[in-house]
């Protein structure tokens, strides 16, 4: 019988600008594995590679030089709390493609452009586009696999505990910024970790 990947839909959302030290606290917070869903990879463990690629993108990020292209592929990753969550295909050079079963936290760098009366418009595409932190998402409905029903997401999954504490880690150690335009202050829902001290708005 072939895999049946993950079917979901509604899915719930947060992003923010972390420090690689809050991306590792968290990861030891939930508890997960942590792999690439993104791309062929060498090993299953994903996780010193993702703080890696993080470091690397803040600096990139801190000198206005992210290549979305790169971060997108390597910071595309899979928070889980069991493996049996996901699929593991072995290549015949004994490298894997790994892609979700059921529900994960899928992490992903995130990004966003402004429309012209000011509105943040995530997940766009095109020159404007900017990146700000990464973006954590988790599916409200999934379909079972073996049963085929629609199911509750924040209820029926294994990895729903995580998702739970992962949103109160960030509503508790992070704050909304607002955005600079010329000589305007604009309301956004770009948000930074409490950490991230140095930044205290977003110039575009």
């Amino acid at each position: 019988m072939p895999i049946k990947l993950l079917q979901a839909s509604r899915y719930l959302t947060h992003s923010v600008l972390l420090s690689v030290n809050d991306l590792a606290h968290i990861i030891d917070l939930l508890g997960c594995q942590v792999c690439n869903i993104s791309k062929v990879v060498e090993n299953f463990d994903y996780k010193n590679q993702l703080l890696q690629v993080y470091q690397n993108y803040l600096e990139d990020f801190n000198l206005n030089q992210v290549a979305l292209p790169k971060y997108r592929a390597n910071l595309s990753c899979a928070f889980t709390l069991d493996s049996n969550c996901l699929n593991t295909q072995i290549l015949s050079d004994n490298r894997l493609i790994i892609r979700p079963t059921l529900p994960i936290i899928q992490v992903g760098l995130f990004t966003f452009a402004m429309s012209s009366d000011g509105k943040v418009l995530s997940g766009s595409l095109g020159d404007s586009t900017r990146s700000f932190g990464l973006q954590f998402s988790f599916p409200a409905i999934f379909r079972d696999p073996l049963s085929g029903k629609n199911c509750n997401g924040l209820k029926d999954s294994i990895n729903a505990p995580a998702w739970k504490l992962l949103t109160k880690w960030i509503r508790n150690h992070s704050r909304l910024l607002k955005i600079k335009r010329d000589h305007e202050m604009i309301a956004s829902n770009l948000r930074a970790a409490n950490s991230m001290d140095q930044i205290c708005h977003v110039s575009f």
